[in-house]
């Protein structure tokens, strides 16, 4: 016998079936309308610099759940456009600090505005009550997610496959050198 899913296991996969299939017809729509000279990629790291400006390159690539090199080029190609300004950090100089120009601000918006159009547009066939539905759960899942990240952010991070030695970083299962 199957066992009986809880309230949150029914709602955590209808969230994760859901965000894809209404960001697929968001970013397909946007690109239909928009000259589709800017790739999801390129979009999602804007928006991402939106959120969380002043971003170095190993903190985009793991929010974005990429590898440095794949942020390091798309971050050269907004750059190269004028949409995104790369400035080495006053504090730690090794360390590139990310954030969107006046142009990259200016792009995004009239993204963001598409998307939301299309949005709406697809919401038209609820009715009001339907949408203060949707408006009040998506801000319990906006303070739920939010919560979980201050939780993520204050408890300790589980250990990766690297490891500290004499200051250097060596892949764990490596020999040590002395």
């Amino acid at each position: 016998m199957a066992k009986k899913k809880t309230p949150q296991e029914l709602c955590a996969a209808a969230v994760i079936e859901i965000i894809p299939f209404v960001m697929h017809h968001v970013r397909s729509e946007v690109g239909r309308r928009q000259d589709a000279t800017i790739t999801v990629p390129q979009l999602r790291l804007l928006a991402l610099l939106k959120r969380e400006p002043q971003l170095g390159l190993t903190e985009v690539a793991t929010m974005l759940g990429i590898t440095q090199a794949t942020a390091s080029a798309t971050a050269d190609r907004l750059v190269q456009r004028g949409l995104v300004r790369r400035e080495t950090d006053s504090a730690e100089r090794r360390r590139i600090k990310l954030s969107l120009t006046e142009t990259g601000q200016t792009e995004l918006g009239q993204m963001l505005s598409i998307a939301q159009e299309v949005a709406q547009i697809a919401l038209t066939a609820l009715s009001p009550e339907q949408l203060a539905d949707i408006i009040q759960s998506l801000g319990l899942l906006r303070e739920a997610f939010s919560q979980a990240r201050l939780v993520e952010r204050t408890t300790a991070r589980p250990p990766t496959n690297r490891t500290q030695t004499n200051g250097k970083r060596r892949l764990a299962g490596e020999p040590h050198h002395v």
